[in-house]
C-alpha cells in the first residue's frame, strides 16, 4: 500500500464562476479525503484575463470575486493572463491550422491552460505526495469521489484516472486523478509532446488527442470514472453535458493506447 501522506489537488486553467465550483468541490472532493483521514493541499497557478470574451461559449464580461479561491487555498496563486507566455508556442502550432475556425483563439486557450497546468504540476511534485488530482475550476463536479479516493490510496499501480465520457476522439481531459510521480508528469507536461504531436500528425493541436497521445507514448495505464463534471460559464449557466459511457469507443481507445498511440496525433 502507498503512503498517501498529502494528497496533491491541482488547480489549473482559469476561473469562470466560482461559488458553484467551490460548493461542489468541497462536497465532492474535499470532504472525501479528509473522512478517510489523509492530509491535503490545495495548490496551482490560475490564468485571470482582464475580461473574457470568447463567441464560442458566449461569453463577455469579467470573473466576480476570482481571489475569493485565493483568500480559501492559500497555496493556489492567480496570475494575471500574459500573451508573451505562449507567444512562441503560438506561433508554432498555429502552422498546423486552426481546429476551431475562431482565428486561433481557442488555441490560445488551450495554451495558456496547459501553461497553468505545467506550472500547477511543477508545484505538486515539489510536496512528494504520491497521489494527485487535476482539476478545472471552471467545472461544477456532480459525484461523490469517496469510493475512488478508497481505491487509490491502497493502490501500487502507477496510473492515471480520466472520465469515460466524450473522449473527442482521444482522452477526456477535463480532470483527472493520477496515482505516482511518473503519471502525474505525463498528464501534467503534456504539452512537452506537443511539438511531436502536430510534426506526425500534421494537423492542428488537439487537446483530447494530446493526452492520449502523451499518456500512450509514455506507457501509462489509464483506467476509467464515470463521475461528472458539467462546464460552468461566468454568469453561472451550466452547459449541458453529454454523459453517456460508450463501451465500444472505450475498448477501440484502449487498444490504441496499448498497441499505436502515435495514432492519435
Amino acid at each position: 500500500m502507498r503512503a498517501m501522506n498529502t494528497v496533491a489537488i491541482i488547480l489549473y486553467g482559469m476561473p469562470r464562476s466560482i461559488n458553484p465550483f467551490l460548493q461542489s468541490i468541497e462536497h465532492t472532493l474535499l470532504r472525501s479525503i479528509r473522512d478517510r483521514g489523509l492530509k491535503y493541499r490545495v495548490i496551482g497557478q490560475l490564468n485571470l484575463p482582464c475580461r473574457i470574451e470568447n463567441p464560442r461559449s458566449k461569453e463577455s464580461g469579467i470573473i466576480e470575486q476570482p481571489y475569493k479561491l485565493t483568500e480559501i487555498f492559500s497555496d493556489v496563486q492567480l496570475k494575471q493572463q500574459d500573451e508573451n507566455q505562449i507567444t512562441e508556442r503560438l506561433k508554432r502550432f498555429s502552422k498546423f491550422g486552426d481546429s476551431w475556425s475562431d482565428s486561433f483563439q481557442s488555441l490560445s486557450n488551450l495554451l495558456h491552460q496547459q501553461h497553468s497546468l505545467l506550472n500547477g504540476t511543477k508545484l505538486a511534485l515539489e510536496l512528494g505526495a504520491e497521489l494527485f488530482v487535476f482539476i478545472r475550476p471552471d467545472l461544477i463536479y456532480h459525484d461523490d469521489f469517496s469510493q475512488i479516493i478508497e481505491n487509490i490510496a491502497s493502490t501500487e499501480t502507477e496510473k492515471v484516472i480520466v472520465p469515460a465520457w466524450q473522449f473527442c476522439g482521444g482522452l477526456n481531459d477535463r480532470f483527472a486523478f493520477a496515482v505516482g510521480t511518473k503519471a502525474a508528469e505525463s498528464y501534467g507536461f503534456r504539452i512537452r509532446d506537443a511539438d511531436s504531436f502536430v510534426a506526425r500528425g500534421r494537423r492542428p493541436l488537439h487537446s483530447e488527442r494530446l493526452l492520449a497521445y502523451s499518456l500512450g507514448t509514455r506507457g501509462v495505464r489509464v483506467d476509467y470514472m464515470e463521475h461528472r463534471a458539467s462546464r460552468c460559464r461566468i454568469d453561472g449557466k451550466i452547459r449541458k453535458e453529454d454523459f453517456a459511457v460508450k463501451m465500444r469507443v472505450k475498448w477501440r481507445t484502449n487498444l490504441r493506447l496499448k498497441f499505436h498511440p502515435r495514432s492519435f496525433a
